[in-house]
């Protein structure tokens, strides 16, 4: 019996699904949640085989979610379902240990056959997107050349810092936390802006994001 989880915060299609995956022979829907914190704490692998999870969730994202729970538990089988087939999401999903990623459109079928391969192989790669996905990992691995060449280097404050504001700390919260004055926390994003070229801190996360240098469970 292969035990799945849902996490899914829209009711109908995560109804629908269960109702789906329990009419095939071996498949046993065992565990259902609405948001990724709370599917953090329910997550038993003694219980669950393999999990369906959305990516746009109500509150913590679910690549967060997905991150979390493959960095304590690295076993963990999670089929990331999206209504996006944007090859940097997929491949940022992969790193953050999903084992496969289904956009919605899929079928049944479809859905069926990627569950048992995660469950044979312990992930699963469609091809379909395969071309879309190379041609993202050259250009990323062009991009590494230069980047490599050119690299950019930040100090652990100011990573602090970037993470800090993405979390919707004010800036004088920001001095407090890291035990700082609000100016020095303004002259390290002011250095952000500058390292990164950026016009304004939302250019900062972005470069710190699309070069994984900003992840959720780093600080």
């Amino acid at each position: 019996m292969v035990r799945i989880a849902l996490v899914e915060d829209h009711v109908m299609f995560r109804e629908g699904l269960r109702t789906c995956l329990d009419l095939i022979p071996g498949f046993k829907v065992v565990c259902e949640a609405s948001c990724g914190a709370e599917f953090e704490k329910m997550y038993n692998p003694d219980e669950i085989d393999v999990t369906l999870m959305d990516l746009r969730l109500k509150g913590q994202h679910g690549s967060i979610t997905c991150h979390n729970i493959h960095k304590q538990y690295p076993r963990a089988r999670i089929i990331i379902l999206s209504m996006y087939d944007d090859p940097e999401i997929i491949l940022t999903m992969i790193r953050y240990g999903a084992a496969a990623y289904v956009t919605k459109d899929a079928d049944l079928g479809r859905i069926e056959k990627v569950i048992r391969e995660v469950m044979e192989n312990g992930h699963y790669f469609d091809w379909n997107l395969g071309d879309m996905m190379l041609a993202e990992m050259m250009k990323a691995h062009k991009k590494k050349l230069i980047d490599d060449e050119f690299r950019v280097e930040f100090t652990e404050t100011e990573l602090r810092v970037a993470y800090l504001a993405c979390a919707q700390y004010t800036n004088d919260e920001i001095a407090v936390e890291l035990g700082i004055t609000r100016r020095s926390v303004e002259h390290h994003k002011a250095n952000l802006q500058l390292k990164t070229d950026s016009r304004n801190f939302f250019g900062v996360i972005t470069y710190l994001y699309k070069h994984y240098l900003l992840l959720p469970q780093q600080f």
